[in-house]
């Protein structure tokens, strides 16, 4: 398998969308039963159908506005929404590995071009029965992706103004999706200030961009006489002292063994820098800190499940593919690959089989009587 990824094909990433739409396909015919954030977003959808325009009548949520509103259109389609969330958490993941992959690519982190990234990051998003359905963090990284790859640019070859404002408004959009992500902004500016020569007018600009979302949402908030409630509501649900601890914080660590373990062998390097041009190090600080700000999302957000341990994947694939490209045999790339695989698939479909089978206790995902 990673000598079939490691080839420079487009056509490898018709066999991504392949596989993500079948294991979406066998979630929804398997009835997945862990379908609370499902619930959650249904919920906030026909509240916006019914008029509605805070979410704080529904209780803590990580899901920003733009969410609600986005999942408003998708229960208005269709009263049950569970295919489509389906068909578009394989869609969103798609779109993310190929960003993570051309990203890579393009940057030439690694000796040759190859999408081993994008099926190592498919294979992380499909290792949990909460990730084959959409959630607020998983569209919200889709925008932390896109804002990535203009903060690289212009950190590793000094992009254009535009490139600054495009980061910012990009990691604006991924802010009103989920709301953790509004810490992208102190991320995004930590940045700029550790690893570029950018002027302070162009922390201005990255601000600006950052903003100018929130400005556009805000004006329709405003035009329904609600232009000080959006601010209220947002900033009052921004940060969550206590989750509602849907998934035991142990049992997360268990499953998050595995990555963790592997993106730690490479990070090794990281300090010491051996073997490493100044253009990787760039990159590799940044995807440092981006998995650092990753887990800090994971503690300020509202339910303590999988979906927001999305936040630290795209750090994760990052780390894992240089282990794998750095492994000189490539017969323990292939097992790492493979287990990576096999153990993913376990992981989410063994409880929707038979619950005998569940290697982790999943109760909170689970709604009652469902």
């Amino acid at each position: 398998m990673i000598r079939f990824f490691n080839l420079n094909d487009p056509y490898r990433l018709l066999v991504i969308f392949l596989f993500l739409l079948a294991t979406r396909a066998a979630a929804v015919l398997l009835e997945n039963p862990f379908t609370y954030i499902q619930h959650e977003s249904e919920t906030l959808g026909e509240f916006i159908n019914r008029g509605g325009l805070f979410i704080e009548d529904l209780g803590d949520t990580n899901a920003g506005p733009l969410y609600a509103l986005f999942y408003g259109l998708i229960t208005y389609l269709s009263r049950d929404s569970t295919l489509i969330s389906a068909l578009l958490s394989a869609l969103f993941v798609f779109v993310q590995a190929f960003l993570i992959g051309t990203i890579l690519i393009r940057l030439a982190v690694f000796r040759g071009n190859s999408y081993v990234p994008a099926i190592v990051y498919t294979l992380l998003m499909s290792s949990s029965p909460e990730f084959m359905m959409l959630s607020p963090e998983m569209v919200s990284v889709t925008f932390v992706l896109i804002g990535l790859r203009f903060l690289l640019t212009h950190l590793n070859y000094g992009g254009t103004e535009e490139d600054i404002i495009s980061t910012g408004f990009a990691f604006g959009l991924a802010a009103l999706f989920a709301k953790p992500a509004f810490f992208l902004l102190p991320l995004m500016l930590l940045l700029y200030l550790l690893y570029s020569n950018t002027l302070i007018r162009r922390y201005v600009l990255a601000s600006f961009g950052f903003a100018l979302p929130f400005t556009m949402l805000w004006l329709y908030y405003f035009w329904n006489d609600a232009g000080t409630g959006f601010w209220t509501n947002y900033l009052d649900q921004l940060v969550h002292r206590e989750s509602k601890g849907l998934v035991a914080r142990r049992e997360l660590l268990t499953w998050a063994a595995l990555p963790i373990l592997l993106s730690l062998l490479p990070l090794a390097q990281y300090f010491t820098r051996s073997g490493m041009t100044n253009h990787q190090i760039q990159i590799q600080r940044t995807m440092f800190w981006l998995g650092l700000f990753g887990m800090f999302f994971h503690f300020i957000s509202a339910n303590g499940s999988f979906s927001e341990f999305i936040w630290i994947i795209p750090s994760a694939t990052y780390f894992i593919s240089l282990l794998l490209h750095g492994t000189q045999k490539s017969m323990l790339a292939e097992v790492i690959l493979q287990t990576l695989l096999w153990a993913g698939l376990y992981l989410a479909f063994a409880p929707m089989v038979d619950e005998s089978f569940l290697p982790l206790s999943l109760g909170g995902l689970v709604l009652s009587g469902g």
